[in-house]
């Protein structure tokens, strides 16, 4: 009998340790439901901005999301957890330019993640120059764009600077020079 009224509050604990962290990672690894839950997470904030997503990058526990808004892009970034469902850590939309570039860090590594418009299509790579490493990203195809390469984890740098990249044409151009 004794030890059952230790069994009964640890199984409780655990029962509420487990919801609590359902309630957090509840989004499923399909399209709709990530296009459905920016949608509810952005009307919190923004009830008649309608969001339309372009593309998704799938890095190790993490989807990096770019979709429309409007006149302008969004970016959001979704955390896998232990039960293989997602949790929105944020959605930013909105701002100045017509690019971004931020490192994340994943449980595999680092990435540099860029992303923007790219409505004439002249841009067919990045090169960013981050701690005296240089990288080169390949663009996609489209008004839009999201793309990642790997950095080292030694990378401190978090938000490299708008100068500390270069954007190049088919021809190997500088676009902005």
């Amino acid at each position: 009998m004794k030890k059952l009224l230790y069994v009964i509050p640890v199984i409780l604990i655990a029962i509420v340790v487990y919801f609590n962290y359902s309630s957090k990672f509840y989004i499923k690894n399909n399209a709709y439901e990530i296009q459905e839950n920016l949608q509810k997470f952005l009307q919190r904030s923004e009830p008649s901005e309608q969001i339309n997503v372009k593309q998704v990058i799938d890095l190790d526990n993490m989807k990096f999301v770019l979709a429309e808004l409007k006149d302008s892009f969004g970016f959001a970034k979704l955390t896998r957890g232990l039960n293989r469902k997602y949790k929105i850590d944020f959605i930013e939309y909105g701002g100045n330019g017509n690019f971004k570039g931020y490192i994340y860090k994943t449980n595999q590594g680092k990435y540099l993640i860029v992303y923007g418009r790219n409505s004439d299509k002249k841009i067919k790579y990045i090169k960013a120059a981050i701690e005296n490493n240089e990288y080169r990203i390949v663009i996609p195809e489209g008004n839009l764009y999201i793309a990642f390469c790997k950095v080292p984890d030694e990378t401190k740098t978090v938000f490299p600077d708008r100068n500390d990249y270069k954007f190049f044409d088919q021809n190997d151009k500088n676009i902005y020079e």
